[in-house]
């Protein structure tokens, strides 16, 4: 609205910097002790890992330490005999592949040779330097490659499957059309964004750790904001406001709890009441301010109705309130009005 009134100007790949800025006040609390709440904490977690985060648990290699060479040898014996006795679906799974491969010779030896090129790469790249404040348990770049294949493979995987169900029809009648969905250079856009904010992130972190030959939540406020970057290869206006309207909330709990924030009771319902007055305001006197998506979605709830006034008459009021249909007239019954379409 501000720009339509040439109040403001709008500022090029904002949305990108500003998700810059607010995922490093994020990761900045991330990597602080009781930093985030436990969903959001649960949420950057899953993108960027536990490792960073205070709260990590403890890795397979400390429980291992934590215990004595009776106690381990024991705990094996009893997972081994409860694995036998219990065998999980993962398991079972696992027996049907191999009784399958052992049927298919070939297929079996390019499998174990593809298994052992990759396990052999992958224990060259765990091998590799660490510096000693490192949280993660095998090399830097190990940590970083695998942190960013594995948020790559989800962001594709997620967009290639939206992609394929919004053209499941098309599919239907056409099966070859799924592969061209599926290898379509815009699902790269949503795994690049992943996986370059989880790569980013982590490379940051380890090298902050080797230049500075230190660990503290300052790295994470440079990772976090450097990471924010990979918005460009996925813009949204929407991730964006979310992600900063939500860490305004997270702040101003935080000065509740330590600053003596006022408290203001029901606050959430009139924030509520206040912004569905204000957009539907948007709807009827200025539609062409609102984002298109969310115009097309209040046409939806309201079977069409917004799209049937007479914006004309509005334009008096200097919103320009018929931009969005600018020649849309109602056959108006005479028996009732006397208004008539203006000349041209």
């Amino acid at each position: 609205m501000l720009v339509e009134r040439n109040l403001v100007r709008p500022v090029a790949n904002g949305e990108v910097y500003l998700f810059s800025a607010v995922s490093a006040v994020y990761l900045y609390l991330f990597r602080t002790q009781n930093g985030l709440s436990s969903s959001a904490e649960s949420l950057f977690r899953f993108f960027v890992g536990g490792d960073e985060n205070p709260k990590r648990s403890l890795t397979p290699r400390s429980l291992t330490d934590s215990v004595g060479p009776h106690q381990e040898r024991h705990g094996a014996n009893n997972v081994t005999s409860q694995q036998r006795e219990h065998p999980s679906n993962g398991s079972k799974a696992k027996l049907v592949g191999r009784t399958i491969l052992r049927r298919l010779p070939l297929v079996e030896g390019l499998v174990r040779e593809v298994q052992g090129q990759v396990t052999g790469w992958v224990k060259y790249l765990e091998g590799l330097a660490r510096h000693r404040c490192c949280p993660h348990e095998n090399s830097c770049l190990s940590y970083v490659i695998k942190g960013g294949t594995k948020m790559f493979t989800i962001g594709f995987l997620v967009q290639a499957t939206l992609s394929s169900v919004s053209v499941i029809n098309s599919i239907i009648k056409k099966p070859s059309t799924l592969k061209n969905t599926i290898f379509n250079r815009l699902n790269l856009k949503l795994a690049a964004f992943l996986g370059g904010y989880s790569a980013i992130f982590r490379a940051v972190n380890c090298i902050l750790r080797w230049v500075r030959n230190k660990d503290t939540p300052v790295n994470g406020f440079i990772a976090g904001g450097l990471a924010g970057l990979t918005l460009r290869f996925y813009r949204s206006v929407t991730i964006a406001l979310y992600a900063a309207t939500k860490l305004v909330e997270i702040l101003y709990f935080k000065g509740i709890e330590s600053y003596g924030f006022p408290y203001i009771k029901c606050a959430d319902i009139f924030i509520y009441a206040f912004s569905t007055a204000f957009i539907f305001h948007a709807a009827v006197m200025e539609p062409h301010t609102l984002r298109p998506g969310y115009w097309k979605f209040l046409l939806r709830v309201t079977d069409n109705k917004f799209a049937l006034m007479n914006r004309q008459l509005l334009d008096v009021f200097g919103a320009n309130s018929s931009k969005i249909k600018p020649d849309y007239w109602p056959d108006y019954d005479p028996a009732f009005t006397t208004l008539t379409r203006p000349k041209s």
